[in-house]
């Protein structure tokens, strides 16, 4: 049987994103069959049974939550952070326990895999790298970026098998920085099978966004978009370090009695949101993560039922078709968007239509599709049975 060790140099639990994915997906794989051992930090007062609630999941047995230090210290004026701790630790739980035999390393931290790469030859365990983004490109200063630009084809080149979240992140490594296509496999994000079968309430329904509040988010565009639509109201669901900013902008805009911030909300919380939402928004902006960007609230909103506007990127095209899954928009112009919404929002044959496509694609989607593409890559690595 396969053995999946997958080490996260944070502390769980955390509603962002990538704890999201990653829980759901060592989920998601043990369930499939495979022994997974996900290696992080646990936040005090929580214990290793308060994850499995607070993410909504299913005890399994094959499925472990090994709980090693994290230093993480958040002062009022000062942060601290030092990930050595953890990597120390987790270079001696591999020696304590690693079955050389059928192990594969799943990896999406490019440090932690930078630095597991000095003792790949000792531990001959294959390592797979799952790839989100491309961190240079966001660097803030030229010295930042040729850092980090000379950690990621490190760490790309040398890994045995690399992960991509879209077939963006693909063309990227193979045509900039010279990794070879033949270790490279695309596997988007997925989404729960609980997503389909929520129920609609259309009574006092509203446009909907769910998610963080990056300024690459465009959550700006989607609120400037709410000056067209002068009849809806916008609900915003999530919270972040621009809540408040936000919140400003609304009231510059007038718009304080037409978008409604809903802050921090727990994931297994927004499907009651959803259940209210007449249009769902990708509002995504043309640059920073936005290019290679696979995000879940994209699959979520699919498995949801509610008719998408989406930014016109690339990376959305790999999944979506427009007026057929979704209504794109010209990425950055709020009236466009206004007026994808309004699209939707004046044809109820166009609705269906919408739904019923995007509901047949999610199905290919799922955190399940998503572990047996994950299992046959890690099968092909160790050759077990």
């Amino acid at each position: 049987m396969i053995e999946i060790i997958y080490p996260v140099p944070e502390e769980f639990p955390d509603s962002r994103a990538r704890f999201i994915q990653i829980i759901n997906t060592c989920h998601a794989l043990a369930k499939k069959g495979l022994n997974v051992n996900l290696i992080t930090g646990i936040k005090r007062g929580y214990l290793i049974e308060d994850l499995y609630q607070f993410y909504n999941l299913e005890s399994c047995e094959n499925f472990k939550i090994i709980n090693l230090p994290v230093l993480r210290k958040q002062k009022k004026y000062l942060k601290i952070s030092w990930n050595g701790l953890f990597y120390l630790f987790f270079l001696k739980f591999l020696f304590k326990n690693i079955k050389k035999q059928n192990s594969v390393i799943f990896l999406r931290h490019v440090k932690l895999a930078r630095f597991l790469l000095n003792f790949k030859k000792f531990f001959k365990i294959p390592m797979v790298f799952e790839v989100h983004e491309i961190f240079y490109l966001n660097a803030f200063n030229k010295k930042k970026q040729n850092y980090l630009k000379k950690i990621e084809e490190s760490v790309y080149r040398n890994m045995d098998i690399l992960v991509c979240i879209s077939r963006k992140l693909k063309e990227f490594l193979i045509n900039n920085l010279g990794v070879d296509e033949k270790k490279i496999y695309v596997v988007h994000d997925g989404v729960r099978k609980e997503w389909f079968e929520i129920e609609k309430d259309q009574k006092n329904s509203y446009i909907c966004y769910t998610g963080s509040l990056y300024k690459w988010k465009g959550i700006d565009i989607l609120i400037s978009a709410m000056k067209y639509l002068p009849n809806e109201k916008l609900v915003i669901v999530g919270g972040g370090n621009r809540l408040n900013e936000l919140k400003e902008l609304v009231i510059k805009e007038n718009l304080a009695d037409k978008v409604i911030f809903t802050g921090y909300v727990p994931h297994s919380f927004i499907p009651k949101y959803l259940s209210k939402a007449k249009v769902a928004v990708l509002p995504n902006i043309a640059e920073g993560p936005s290019e290679f960007s696979s995000p879940l609230k994209l699959f979520e909103y699919m498995a949801a039922g509610i008719p998408i506007v989406a930014s016109d990127l690339p990376v959305f095209r790999e999944i979506l078709k427009n007026n057929e899954s979704a209504i794109f928009f010209e990425a950055g112009n709020a009236e466009a968007l206004a007026n994808g919404i309004k699209q939707i929002l004046n044809s109820e044959d166009l609705v269906k239509k919408l739904i019923n496509n995007a509901k047949k694609i999610a199905q290919n989607y799922t955190y399940e599709k998503r572990a047996v593409k994950i299992y046959e890559i890690c099968l092909n690595l160790t050759n077990a049975e």
